[in-house]
């Protein structure tokens, strides 16, 4: 049995947002390095503020023989993020049905319009990580070394940051200054998996990732960035539905791995006899470090 595309046209939708979202969680690196919360249980809007809870510490008490337990009420904290990027990538489709049959131009249309909202959405994180962290090593008259590396280590172990999931992301010209860094010779000698793959791999007890999105001030200044994912929170939101008889067709899917939500709609357009689709998104990001909890810690590493 033959479909045609007026048949198959109120699954497009989902058919575009399925595929841009897996080829969103691909491209991106930083959502999947600090916390994230997703509620798609209702629609929210551009600007609207939310307020996100945490726990503060605990400690251990020592129990004596026969007594009884003691009750802790941890201080409780909030972080605000405001919902205020909503980004979107349109084009206007003549042949919609050779897009949706032929593979090789929907990925073609799907790989360009993922990765400007992939360049966006990664911008956002580092950009909240710029304005927000207050804790700095390195320089910005060196590049990076293996002494900055060391220092961060020791900034975020003072602040009692946990061991695991500790990330490091830096530029791709101190990628290369750490690679040519002499005291950091013998581990690359022996690491033949990092050489192979162009790879830093774990330094340190960070996981190193390279961007070249990393913020530059200046034109020379560098702000690479060590955290864990407990100090950023991205809060991603699920768009309003438009109402069927306005003729829009539109679905939204999320990503249950990393809470990514992607919107896709459809719409015919008469004076341009064709098809317009839109992918869009909107999230908010803010850092949850507090004096409630240091653990989150944000080290800005200069270069």
């Amino acid at each position: 049995m033959t479909i045609s595309i007026t048949q198959a046209a109120a699954f497009i939708p989902t058919i575009l947002a399925n595929g841009a979202l897996e080829r969103l969680r691909a491209a991106t690196v930083l959502p999947r390095l600090v916390s994230t919360d997703a509620d798609f249980s209702g629609s929210f809007t551009v600007g609207q503020t939310l307020t996100i809870p945490f726990l503060g510490a605990v400690v251990a008490n020592q129990k004596p023989q026969g007594g009884t337990v003691t009750v802790q009420s941890p201080g409780s904290g909030q972080v605000t993020v405001t919902l205020n990027q909503h980004w979107e990538v349109t084009t206007v489709i003549e042949d919609i049905a050779a897009v949706m049959t032929n593979q090789s131009v929907m990925d073609r249309f799907l790989d360009n319009a993922v990765q400007a909202l992939a360049e966006q959405l990664e911008t956002s994180i580092f950009a909240a990580m710029d304005a927000g962290a207050t804790v700095a090593v390195g320089s910005y008259t060196a590049d990076l070394n293996y002494a900055t590396v060391l220092a961060a280590r020791q900034t975020m172990t003072s602040n009692r940051v946990p061991v695991q999931r500790r990330n490091l992301v830096i530029s791709p010209k101190d990628e290369t200054a750490l690679k040519s860094d002499p005291a950091l010779q013998p581990y690359f000698a022996y690491g033949q998996t990092q050489i192979a793959q162009g790879s830093i791999g774990r330094l340190e007890g960070f996981d190193v990732y390279v961007s070249q999105l990393v913020p530059v001030t200046g034109g020379t200044d560098v702000n690479n960035f060590a955290w864990h994912p407990r100090g950023v929170v991205l809060v991603m939101r699920q768009l309003p539905a438009a109402p069927p008889e306005l003729g829009v067709r539109q679905d939204v899917v999320r990503d249950p791995e990393t809470g990514l939500a992607m919107r896709a709609t459809m719409a015919y357009i008469p004076d341009r006899l064709a098809v317009q689709v839109t992918l869009d998104m909107l999230w908010g990001v803010a850092l949850t470090t507090t004096a409630l909890n240091r653990q989150g810690l944000v080290v800005r590493v200069r270069s």
